[in-house]
């Protein structure tokens, strides 16, 4: 993202050349097939075309395997800079984009992305905050939507899946499938997309205002660890609540939450748990004591889920164990977490 002093300017690149730009609409993606076929001209086109058969039909396949989906688009891989990627499988909703592709079709309809709509989902208690709305922009202009391959699609139940490239904020920007999200928008549905997020290593300096928390990222060396967004916004809401702008200060509220000097409420409590499996896993075992004491299920099964992404030790597993042993299988939902964390580490 380039910004600006009146605006913000996002713009997406393959290997130096751009596919997109939110304010130059005469930028726009060679569709993914042209894409590919560009940069590997020294490939024989028999290879090539095999290859974009078998990434067609893994991609419209409803039960392909996540390795499958991985294998099928190596080539689009190849065309990454160097650095930690995060691949994902995530539902998409199709907005306007700049150039209208998606609404043109129904005119009375409307998706727009929206903070509104954004912060409506993470107040869900639902949804959790992996499963937050995120929307797509297209790259290809109407001249490349044909209404025939769009006929197809209405009558599929199973769209496919597209591949979205990027993501700033809840915008990403969508480099195949248009047609799938076309009629997706038409649905007012989803598009199930394979999700490429280039993940930056940097390191978080102190001391660090709420402000720049959202903008730095702390990675730990597990880049399936490493925090999203609306875990950054969830972070800051506490931050805020109680007027903190330093780790130090974090690390002095959860001591004094540990030995009871503060008492927080559910949802603080919840973003503190947070916030110890971002920056400080260590910290996250010493308050197993104090979730006892809470009568709120989602308090329990809040704390477990993130203990149990922190990987296994002695103490984790004596954790574990305590907890089988005291709760008697009255939350069977952190129960299966239990069970699943002793399956995996056994």
């Amino acid at each position: 993202m380039q910004q600006y002093e009146t605006e913000s300017h996002v713009t997406f690149s393959i290997k130096g050349q751009k596919v997109y730009s939110a304010i130059d609409e005469s930028y726009g993606s060679p569709t993914y097939e042209k894409l590919i076929r560009r940069h590997y001209p020294t490939t024989e086109q028999v290879i090539l075309t095999d290859a974009l058969a078998e990434y067609r039909k893994a991609m419209m396949q409803e039960n392909t395997t996540f390795s499958e989906l991985l294998e099928v688009n190596e080539m689009l891989f190849c065309l990454l800079e160097s650095g930690n990627y995060r691949v994902s499988l995530k539902k998409i909703f199709p907005t306007y984009g700049e150039t209208h592709v998606f609404s043109q079709f129904s005119t009375e309809k409307f998706l727009k992305a929206s903070v509104d709509l954004y912060y409506e989902w993470l107040d869900n208690d639902s949804v959790y905050m992996d499963s937050c709305v995120r929307f797509m922009l297209p790259t290809q202009g109407k001249e490349l939507i044909a209404e025939k391959t769009l006929e197809d699609y209405r009558k599929k139940p199973f769209l496919g899946r597209g591949v979205v490239l990027g993501y700033i904020g809840f915008l990403g920007c969508l480099l195949d499938g248009h047609h799938k999200a076309t009629v997706a928008y038409e649905r007012q549905q989803a598009l199930e997309c394979l999700v490429i997020e280039k993940l930056e290593q940097k390191k978080v300096i102190e001391p660090i205002t709420p402000e720049k928390l959202v903008e730095e990222v702390f990675f730990n060396g597990r880049t399936a660890q490493l925090p999203t967004v609306e875990d950054y916004c969830y972070i800051r809401y506490l931050m805020e609540e109680r007027t903190i702008t330093t780790h130090k200060k974090m690390l002095l509220l959860c001591e004094q939450v540990i030995k009871e000097q503060v008492v927080l409420q559910e949802g603080q409590l919840d973003c503190l748990f947070l916030y110890c499996q971002v920056f400080t896993e260590r910290e996250l075992p010493r308050l197993y004591q104090l979730t006892k004491k809470y009568q709120y299920k989602d308090i329990r099964y809040s704390y477990f889920e993130k203990l149990s992404s922190v990987g296994n030790s002695e103490q984790i597993d004596e954790i574990m164990l305590d907890y089988l042993i005291y709760d008697e299988y009255d939350n069977l939902a952190v129960t299966k977490i239990c069970d699943e964390y002793f399956e995996r580490v056994l």
